[in-house]
């Protein structure tokens, strides 16, 4: 790891490894935006103006990143955020991402268009895994997959409700991706040029959506993934937050949250917590920065509502920021995912030791003991 530490010593050196070690279609699929990438760059950009206050000569303090949220005990206030079709990124990404997440006691969140399925992750999470849900048309297929992914051992369902049709994301358009991957000489040609990605594909076969593609054998192959997305984007009302409390029995959290009055019906409709994101950029070039109405949000909702925060986060002392601006817990997607594709195991370890060390740090230089105290830091600007 001290090799790699100096090999790798923050996120955005993984961003650039993972760049040279996937495919181009892969990377685009992973890191794009949609649109000209301004709430992408936004996210990042408002992030970076959130400053926090130095204290002097606060003594010895003995910090202390664990945090309690939504009832269970966490090492760090943070975790890995839904990704779906991680396989894609590298083969075997959520048993990689949800293995590590395990053994660093963070919570992973895996994608119900994951490559694989709640009967496999949830065993390798350990208790610490939530699962992420798009709601469905099919109530009979919602219900199925529901009660799989509690019965394979996870309590927090992500009901993410920002999607209520697929973006336009021209970055993986120019790239030539679709789902699932159908080969075409362009994409042979990156894929060999990336020997390592591919001899792991080759091994493991082409990724599929395995927790939902059973349920649609009977469509023609060509016509499946078409299928799957009409079923993911219904565009539901506030009602199907009550028809899955019905059926999920764990904590209910909406991500997508970004108006202040979303927030509030969400709470009022039985949401044990709220995330607030812009689904990192990736729905609405349009969209404010998902730090930016953070702080309006926790103020109408109040102090004792639970908020995860995502969206633009690259660093331990982005998560200090988040936290200081009202979240209570902060999710990583792309992180994790630069580090799966830069060495797999080794370096998503050590993106969780990178995201620690520098969260450590910022609250040693602003004198915070725990997360919790990062409010006292933040400069009103």
């Amino acid at each position: 790891m001290a090799d790699l530490s100096a090999t790798y010593p923050a996120v955005s050196d993984l961003r650039r490894k993972a760049r040279r070690r996937i495919p181009h279609f892969a990377y685009e699929f992973m890191d794009a935006g949609t649109g000209q990438d301004h709430t992408f760059a936004r996210n990042i950009a408002d992030l970076e103006r959130v400053q926090l206050s130095p204290r002097a000569l606060r003594g010895p303090v003995a910090r202390d990143l664990s945090t309690v949220f939504l009832g269970q005990r966490y090492d760090a206030p943070f975790g890995m955020a839904p990704a779906g079709g991680t396989g894609m990124i590298w083969p075997g990404g959520e048993c990689i991402l949800a293995e590590v997440a395990a053994t660093s006691g963070v919570p992973y969140t895996l994608a119900s268009v994951a490559t694989q399925t709640p009967e496999v992750i949830g065993p390798i999470a350990d208790g610490r895994g939530w699962f992420q849900f798009y709601p469905m048309a099919d109530k009979e297929i919602q219900k199925a997959v529901l009660r799989r992914a509690q019965e394979a051992g996870f309590e927090n369902l992500v009901v993410t409700v920002d999607v209520p049709k697929m973006s336009r994301r021209e970055r993986q358009m120019r790239a030539g991706f679709q789902m699932p991957p159908r080969l075409t000489p362009r994409m042979v040609l990156q894929a060999l040029a990336n020997p390592g990605w591919t001899r792991a594909m080759l091994q493991t076969g082409r990724p599929e959506l395995a927790t939902l593609t059973p349920y649609f054998a009977h469509v023609p192959a060509a016509d499946r993934m078409a299928e799957i997305g009409r079923q993911l984007h219904p565009e539901p009302g506030w009602d199907e937050v009550e028809r899955i409390r019905k059926v999920w029995r764990g904590k209910i959290i909406l991500k997508g949250i970004m108006h202040r009055d979303d927030a509030v019906m969400a709470l009022d409709k039985g949401a044990d917590a709220i995330w607030v994101s812009n689904h990192g950029g990736r729905q609405l070039d349009a969209a404010p920065s998902a730090i930016s109405v953070l702080p309006g949000i926790r103020a109408a909702v109040g102090n004792d509502a639970a908020i995860i925060f995502d969206s633009g986060v690259r660093s331990g002392l982005d998560i200090a920021r988040a936290i200081a601006s009202g979240a209570d817990f902060v999710m990583l997607g792309r992180p994790f995912l630069y580090a799966l594709a830069a060495g797999g195991k080794d370096t998503v370890q050590l993106c969780v030791r990178i995201l620690s060390d520098e969260l450590e740090n910022v609250m040693a230089q602003v004198g915070a003991q725990y997360p919790a105290d990062l409010p006292l830091a933040l400069v009103r600007t």
